[in-house]
């Protein structure tokens, strides 16, 4: 027989030297291997990181095709998964995790895998399987927080159609080493959910005898703590049904999101009201709630039907608090009613002394459309700018719906025109008298046509600048933003454009941007998509809800932490949570503060913001 080079070698020597060859053969190969799915991973952990989800899924998807030995598969199936989730691909994101559990059971990313796993189930409403997958997730994680994550996922889940047997199931479908006690933990909390305080106290009992260790005594305790919680009962009348059934909606979710978070649904108890939108269902929704033992009541979402449900509550001495009413006059009703969205007049005065403190603005006109929100916060901004010195020189009104402003706007430059030569008469110390500035205005504009290619007056001639007018104050509507911008431009009026809520508009702003840059105005709540505390609260809403929040989420959420920690502060009767809201300053909330205190019980701190190269900045 033909001998081989390791013949040559007893057998101790052929072994070693074996190894040395494969070693050395193999190391370049691992190497070139390795560095590789190095890069390939680098560049996917980019992508995500930058929110370029399908690139990264694309990406991860070639770092698991290459081949073995590959150092970095089991990373490369765990982030394929959080990229998949990302885009919305539930059933692929769980192929993934699902996978990497199966083939890698002793990875380190097995507990993340299955509080993936977990969040999956839950957009599902498999309410069971997101309960055993958050407790591998605890029976497998290697810190605190995500454990601490787990368990408070899993008590959101916790509802009243849950029984007992869900949670006897799950203590027998493992040996259960690390998580026996949280499911147990879940098992009370859901015992108080259904009002079963003594079986409750018994399991909380039991997992304290057994000397946990400290995290699961202090969670222990927190749910001990529940047990004995007062309870408070809040009204919430709204149009349940309806033409505002869908911002209705909108803002409870925002409500039970407070709720869950902050633990509190077993001492906070929320009684809906359906006002049905109209006033006469209004005044029987309110009767009947107010006789169910209501320590404070929320409501409602028109202004007229607030004002009737004010009436309602005060006769009671109940405390009333209005979400969204920016209505005058409101909390004039009773005592004990709180305006949680600034009135009219609070906004126009706010506008007006910052434009003249903080902009050093001292000369206004105002164009605003004849109605009752038009001549409210106009007659709020004009009586501040009159308090505070300043000076008023022109106020035109429109109607709702008018297209053509040019009468609107020459009449402002006329009078800033006539301001100009009445301020030169002054600072020449020629006494000012209406026939003066009448003889300089009529001069000026004859020279005007003399020079004009058209033959047009100081007033038509819209070449000439308008300059002594600092401010121009326009409360107009939404839809009329794209109608005004150009016709303020065209007007050649050289003051800061200044508007209420309705320019709150980033769309129609970007649009218009080349006539109104830096226009200042005032908002209520103002939050937008990459604000980090606004979306957290959509990520944490659509985990909750399945579904993406609007603006009466906010409200809602904004309102019912307020409550929250009213009833915390130890305040459970409707005097205590009155004199409580009476005195509240600066409460933080999502897109703005509540503050009552010394306004009249309406809501002070609003947002002062400009629109500015294309972005709405908060300036106060």
């Amino acid at each position: 027989m033909k001998k081989t080079i390791l013949d040559c070698f007893t057998n101790k020597t052929r072994l070693g030297m074996l190894l040395v060859i494969l070693i050395v053969t193999g190391y370049n190969t691992v190497t070139a291997d390795t560095v590789q799915c190095e890069k390939i991973f680098a560049q996917g952990i980019i992508q995500y990181k930058n929110a370029l989800y399908t690139d990264a899924l694309i990406t991860f998807n070639t770092l698991i095709s290459q081949p073995e030995p590959n150092p970095y598969i089991t990373s490369g199936y765990y982030m394929a998964a959080r990229s998949a989730w990302q885009i919305q691909e539930a059933e692929q994101a769980a192929g993934f995790a699902k996978y990497l559990l199966a083939r890698y059971p002793d990875s380190r990313y097995v507990a993340d895998c299955h509080y993936l796993l977990g969040n999956i189930s839950t957009r599902k409403n498999e309410t069971a399987n997101a309960l055993e997958h958050f407790a591998l997730t605890i029976e497998h994680a290697g810190n605190d927080s995500l454990v601490l994550k787990s368990y408070h996922k899993g008590s959101q889940l916790l509802t009243t159609d849950l029984g007992q047997e869900t949670f006897d199931g799950l203590l027998k479908s493992y040996p259960w080493t690390k998580a026996g006690h949280f499911i147990k933990l879940w098992q009370a909390e859901s015992c108080l959910l259904t009002g079963n305080k003594n079986k409750c106290s018994t399991i909380i009992n039991d997992i304290l005898a057994a000397k946990p260790t400290q995290q699961i005594s202090r969670l222990a305790a927190a749910v001990k703590s529940k047990e004995a919680a007062p309870h408070v009962r809040i009204g919430v009348i709204l149009p349940v049904t309806g033409y505002f059934s869908a911002e209705s909606a909108d803002m409870l979710r925002g409500m039970a999101l407070a709720l869950r978070q902050a633990r509190a649904e077993d001492n906070i108890e929320i009684v809906i009201a359906d006002s049905k939108g109209n006033l006469v269902d209004a005044i029987a929704s309110t009767r009947a709630l107010l006789k169910q033992n209501i320590s404070l009541v929320i409501g409602e979402l028109e202004d007229n039907i607030t004002a009737v449900i004010a009436g309602f509550t005060s006769r009671e001495n109940l405390p009333l608090l209005v979400p969204v009413a920016t209505e005058n006059g409101i909390t004039t009703i009773g005592d004990h009613i709180y305006q949680a969205n600034n009135d009219l007049n609070t906004r126009g005065s706010q506008l007006a002394e910052f434009a003249y403190n903080q902009l050093d603005m001292k000369t206004f006109a105002t164009l605003a459309p004849a109605d009752e929100y038009g001549n409210t916060i106009t007659d709020a901004f004009t009586k501040k700018i009159d308090q505070l010195g300043g000076t008023i020189i022109s106020q035109k009104w429109y109607y709702p719906g008018t297209s053509d402003l040019q009468r609107q706007f020459e009449g402002i430059r006329e009078a800033g025109f006539r301001y100009t030569f009445r301020d030169s008469l002054y600072r020449s110390n020629i006494r000012v008298t209406p026939d003066r500035v009448d003889s300089l205005f009529r001069v000026a504009n004859r020279r005007a046509k003399d020079i004009s290619p058209d033959n047009e007056g100081l007033v038509q001639w819209m070449e000439i600048p308008v300059t002594s007018i600092d401010g121009l104050f326009m409360p107009v509507y939404e839809e009329e933003l794209s109608i005004i911008a150009p016709q303020l431009a065209l007007a050649n009026i050289k003051a800061k454009p200044l508007g209420g809520g309705f320019w709150l508009n980033e769309k129609l702003l970007q649009q218009q941007r080349n006539y109104i840059n830096g226009i200042v105005f005032v908002a209520g709540y103002f939050f937008t998509e990459t604000d980090p505390q606004y979306r957290t609260f959509i990520n944490q809403y659509r985990e909750f809800t399945q579904t993406s929040p609007g603006k009466m989420s906010v409200y809602g959420y904004n309102i019912m932490n307020l409550v929250i920690a009213a009833v915390n502060a130890g305040n459970t009767g409707s005097e205590s949570i009155s004199k409580y809201l009476e005195n509240v300053q600066d409460f933080s909330g999502i897109g703005g503060k509540l503050t009552f205190y010394k306004n009249n019980n309406i809501n002070g701190a609003v947002n002062i913001l400009q629109f500015l190269d294309g972005n709405i900045i908060k300036i106060n």
